[in-house]
């Protein structure tokens, strides 16, 4: 899957997705999206992920349904779709407020209090620096674009 992400000056940018089939699910959106989502393709590569966001867009979920609320989407989320999301989340925090002490216990802990029928993915500190250094590649790449040029991944 080809995902691009295209900078605007005025306007949403756009996130697309051209799935290996040619169809195409995109999206407007504001810059925390863009990094959100940049986040998620660092997640989602280094832990080699293939059921997570992208490969759920990829198999044909709209992006725009990740927007419905819960109660209302027609999909459900996979091991690695929570994994994905929840390594986001802490990763993000860690990059904003200084990092964990013990992230896999942090993780583990998430997990009994939110999704007890799940295990925790192992994280080891290497694995969380490449995440972040993959993410702040993206996230540099993505700044240094001027309007209407695009940052293209695979996937």
């Amino acid at each position: 899957m080809e995902i691009s992400f295209t900078r605007k000056a005025f306007k949403k940018h756009i996130i697309s997705c051209k799935r290996t089939d040619g169809s195409v699910t995109w999206m407007q959106c504001d810059d925390f999206f863009v990094h959100h989502d940049l986040m998620h393709y660092a997640v989602e590569t280094i832990m080699h992920y293939r059921n997570a966001f992208y490969g759920m867009l990829e198999s044909g979920i709209d992006i725009s349904d990740f927007e419905l609320p819960k109660e209302k989407r027609t999909f459900n989320y996979s091991s690695e779709a929570l994994h994905s999301e929840t390594l986001v989340g802490l990763i993000n925090t860690e990059l904003s407020q200084g990092n964990f002490e013990d992230m896999q216990q942090v993780t583990r802990e998430m997990y009994e209090l939110n999704y007890p029928s799940v295990t925790a993915p192992e994280l080891s500190p290497e694995l969380v620096t490449r995440i972040k250094e993959k993410y702040q590649e993206l996230v540099l790449y993505w700044m240094k674009l001027v309007p209407n040029e695009k940052l293209t991944l695979q996937f």
